[in-house]
């Protein structure tokens, strides 16, 4: 994705009907709140497809347990464990969105289970994560981040993040706008001013260069 001509990611685009209990779980968010509404979220869907007639066999939560653990905590652990064409980050990212669409599509023909907005903002933390650690290994193909994602990450309301994007304030953010009069910080800016903030948790990098560049690779997956 271009660097002078980015849109917002559509899931940062919150409905009003959940903004409310979005806008709480800045700088709240855990693993177990995003397992915990997916499992619970899942099973109302298994049962209502048992339902209608349909066998299903439970949803196997390793996946979204190391996606949860690595957007919120910075443990990038799971990512060791995936191999093949078939298991690239893209493809999981993928499959938890598919897992979101199916939670709504079943809220919305049988009032039940609706949004996950736990795993909704975990997502949004997974993207500009990546952003700061594929500049953390490879400087050169980092994306930018928006206010909003470097929020995420700092457990801070937008608002309070956007008083930081004005020059010659202490502690100020170093930005930079887009044709198009939005904000945006460079990832390795991003990572250095979220470094002070006390609910910023960085990612806990491999240190070998073999596991390093295995894991830029799983990035690259998702960015471009």
């Amino acid at each position: 994705m271009s660097k002078t001509d980015r849109s917002e990611p559509v899931l940062h685009q919150i409905s009003s009907q959940i903004r409310s209990v979005y806008n709480e779980l800045f700088g709240r968010l855990t693993v177990d709140q995003v397992t915990k509404d997916i499992e619970a979220k899942s099973s109302q869907t298994d049962l209502l497809l048992s339902e209608i007639g349909y066998r299903t066999r439970g949803l196997d939560m390793t996946m979204y347990l190391g996606l949860a653990k690595y957007s919120i905590e910075g443990d990038c652990s799971y990512f060791s464990s995936l191999e093949g064409a078939s298991d690239t980050l893209y493809n999981q990212w993928g499959k938890v969105i598919g897992l979101l669409e199916s939670f709504d599509a079943f809220e919305q023909y049988h009032s039940s289970p609706g949004t996950s907005v736990p795993t909704i903002m975990m997502l949004n933390m997974l993207s500009p994560r990546v952003a700061i650690d594929i500049s953390r290994l490879d400087k050169n193909e980092a994306e930018d981040l928006s206010l909003i994602e470097l929020a995420l990450l700092a457990g801070m309301k937008e608002g309070s993040v956007r008083n930081y994007a004005v020059p010659g304030k202490a502690n100020s953010i170093t930005t930079h706008k887009l044709s198009d009069g939005s904000t945006y910080v460079t990832a390795q800016d991003a990572h250095t001013w979220l470094l002070e903030r006390r609910r910023y948790v960085p990612t806990t990098l491999p240190e070998t260069k073999a596991e390093r560049e295995r894991l830029l690779q799983h990035f690259k997956t998702i960015v471009g």
